[in-house]
């Protein structure tokens, strides 16, 4: 998709193993986008951590969801920000192996 820079929402186990991962692969990960304020404006993995209006007012248009259990939730709230600021956005999910 020509892509080589994203935020990764969720900033638990799996978006840290994520981001550590990208950024082995060449990757720019921008922010790490968390529902949890505690974490705001910290890094994380030298990656700053932000909730997803700061992250969308910050430039983020490209997000990779770091989560099976709350990734319906987090594209919710992503696409709803989004429409409120009137941006597009591209969303990818991480799928369940066979």
């Amino acid at each position: 998709h020509g892509i080589t820079r994203f935020a990764v929402c969720g900033a638990g186990a799996m978006g840290r193993r994520m981001v550590a991962d990208a950024q082995a692969q060449g990757f720019h990960v921008d922010r790490i986008v968390d529902a949890n304020k505690t974490l705001w404006n910290k890094p994380l993995d030298g990656v700053k951590v932000v909730g997803a209006v700061d992250a969308l007012k910050q430039g983020c248009r490209t997000f990779v969801i770091a989560s099976l259990t709350y990734a319906k939730e987090m594209r919710a709230v992503i696409s709803a920000a989004a429409s409120k600021q009137g941006v597009d956005l591209r969303v990818f999910e991480m799928t369940e192996a066979a």
